[in-house]
């Protein structure tokens, strides 16, 4: 059954002890009003997912996804309690740099979430942020006053026992987590029914990178959207959802499809860092024109372990004997000891249901007057996108639609993260 739910399902980030470190706590001030920080936030969204995307390896036949705004919006809160050449390092790889860290807008963003399931208006994105402590570890009292004015952040005790809290994974009380000092865990949520549903499907070949195909089940519709030729070498088409009256962001599903069946290396490599946000923009502009559309079904869950990502990214001193980690819990050094991202998409004729989270450990150390017909029956790339407040919330690579699930680990030499799900 389609549950229309996008969970950005986690973001673990475990912090741990390797010393003793006195704790100077310093006030981070914001010169920026509300305003010109928001405008400055615009760009960095789409220079960060795009830097993120580079950094995993997507030129292999996986289906990838995984969510730009969870993996910041976690990190965001590790990096309150940063200082020194630690803090500096997650302000330029997270594309910080341009803000005081607790005045940035995606730490304000959207409601938080709650169990309350009789609101049948609850908006269609709505984020949290948990930070598990242990009984005998203390939160500074600036790291507290720094996340107070933060609805979507809380803090609770470390549990026990896995059943004191539903939902989590395994991994959390695994015995490598009891070093854990602190965990900050992260969720993403996101509801959306298309503003048109696809009325019929069929059934069409899907050409794969090696030159083969797979049968697949394309929905058909001529819509009226967005839709934009970039320099005959890809078609972007977005396909807007459904605005409920409880939101005031405007969410649509932007989709990138190469003109050419064997062109998307090309396309990964046109997608720089500087044009993204304009690509974005710029069929945001486009008048709307009818097409022709056959779009895939398509489901794809990701694992992934980010510390070699986000090490490639330039965020080393956090893992290290030398992070500065000091503003986050008094009388201990910390270190980020692991960051496990875990995503979900589902897209069908109705809408999207996706999911994905973030965890954190921290430890010790160790278009025309006939509708143009547009087939995305070859690999593309997908974003989900707040065109409101211009933040990439998730994003990926379809290479094959009838894989319902790829695993995509960053580094072998770790331990097999899927078995700590």
């Amino acid at each position: 059954m389609f549950l229309h739910q996008v969970t950005a399902m986690g973001l673990f980030i475990a912090l741990g002890i390797f010393s003793e470190m006195p704790t100077d706590i310093i006030t981070v001030e914001s010169k920026d009003s509300k305003e010109e920080v928001a405008i400055k936030q615009d760009d960095s969204s789409a220079r960060f997912a795009s830097k993120l995307f580079s950094a995993i390896d997507q030129h292999d036949n996986n289906n990838h996804v995984f969510s730009p705004f969870s993996i910041r919006d976690a990190l965001g809160i590790v990096a309150l309690g940063a200082k020194g050449k630690t803090l500096d390092e997650m302000k330029k790889s997270l594309e910080f740099e341009t803000s005081a860290i607790d005045s940035l807008p995606i730490l304000k963003l959207y409601t938080p979430i709650t169990d309350d399931k009789s609101d049948n208006t609850l908006p269609p994105i709505k984020r949290s942020t948990t930070i598990f402590v242990h009984d005998s570890t203390t939160i500074t009292e600036q790291f507290c006053k720094t996340i107070q004015p933060l609805s979507n952040v809380r803090i609770e005790s470390f549990p026990k026992a896995k059943e004191n809290i539903s939902g989590l994974p395994n991994c959390f009380f695994e015995p490598n987590t009891k070093e854990s000092e602190c965990l900050i865990f992260n969720t993403l949520n996101f509801s959306g029914l298309w503003a048109e549903p696809f009325s019929s499907v069929c059934h069409l070949p899907f050409h794969l990178n090696d030159n083969k195909t797979v049968p697949a089940v394309f929905m058909r519709e001529t819509l009226s959207v967005h839709f934009k030729k970039f320099d005959d070498n890809f078609y972007v088409f977005t396909l807007p959802f459904k605005k409920q009256e409880s939101s005031n962001e405007n969410f649509v599903m932007i989709f990138l499809v190469p003109q050419k069946i064997q062109e998307m290396k090309s396309l990964i490599k046109t997608l720089t860092s500087q044009n993204w946000g304009d690509c974005f923009n710029e069929i945001m502009a486009t008048e709307k024109g009818k097409i022709r559309l056959f779009l895939p079904r398509f489901t794809i869950d990701a694992l992934v372990d980010l510390k070699p990502v986000l090490n490639n990214l330039g965020i080393k001193q956090a893992f290290s004997v030398e992070a500065d980690l000091s503003g986050i819990l008094k009388g201990n050094a910390l270190h980020i000891r692991d960051v496990i991202h875990k995503v979900h998409v589902e897209v069908d004729e109705y809408g999207v249901d996706a999911s994905a989270e973030t965890a954190v450990w921290v430890g010790t150390i160790g278009v025309g007057k006939k509708p143009l017909e547009v087939k995305a029956d070859r690999p593309f790339l997908y974003f989900i996108y707040d065109s409101t407040n211009k933040q990439v919330l998730f994003m990926g690579q379809c290479n094959n639609p009838t894989i319902e699930g790829t695993i995509v680990p960053t580094s072998e030499d770790k331990i097999k993260i899927s078995e700590r799900f």
